[in-house]
């Protein structure tokens, strides 16, 4: 109620776009029952309308999340569709990476063409910005992904990189074997029963 009052004395104030901003979150996660539709449709007002601080950028992102899982829309392709163009909106870079990150893994998680999916990390590994295991999976993931579509030299870069930003990470032995020829396990493929 408090948030609401709030919205009536000003609409669109940095104040009345961060009360939309938390009843977009209360009724996505704070409920007992999700009303993911009512939240949608606080983060899509304030993506649509200009305004005062960092809130549509963050609708944006909660709108992004809900378009590629949640909120009813027909088919996969579509989804991604709308999220692509909801990243095409964003402003900010970090909102921009994050979104070209989300998108990414909704494509593998709906088993689309990964072609897309190397391209949206590729457009985040641009913007840059991540740190730590963040940053490591991202480079495993495009490296694989570049691997799986035939780009071994774009492979073989990333993997160098991963080995260069983060020499203690265990999964650069699995990019030497795969570049020396050994076998590696594929995408999907089962090994020893796991």
């Amino acid at each position: 109620q408090r948030f609401q009052a709030l919205l009536a004395v000003e609409d669109n104030d940095e104040i009345a776009r961060a009360s939309r901003y938390l009843l977009g979150r209360i009724a996505q996660v704070f409920r007992a029952r999700p009303d993911v539709e009512r939240a949608a449709k606080y983060f899509r007002g304030l993506a649509e309308q200009p305004g005062p601080g960092i809130w549509d950028e963050q609708a944006r992102l909660k709108l992004t999340l809900l378009t590629l899982y949640v909120l009813p829309i027909g088919t996969p392709s579509e989804r991604i569709e709308l999220a692509e163009a909801y990243a095409a909106a964003a402003r900010d870079p970090i909102a921009v990476r994050d979104m070209h990150r989300l998108v990414a893994r909704a494509i593998l998680f709906y088993n689309l063409p990964p072609d897309r999916a190397l391209e949206h990390l590729l457009e985040a590994d641009k913007i840059g910005g991540l740190r730590g295991s963040q940053a490591a999976d991202q480079l495993v993931q495009i490296g694989e992904l570049a691997w799986d579509e035939g780009k071994a030299e774009m492979a073989a870069h990333y993997y160098e990189r991963l080995q260069e930003e983060y020499p203690r990470d265990p999964r650069i032995f699995t990019m030497q074997q795969r570049l020396a020829g050994e076998p590696t396990p594929t995408r999907g493929e089962v090994v020893n029963g796991l």
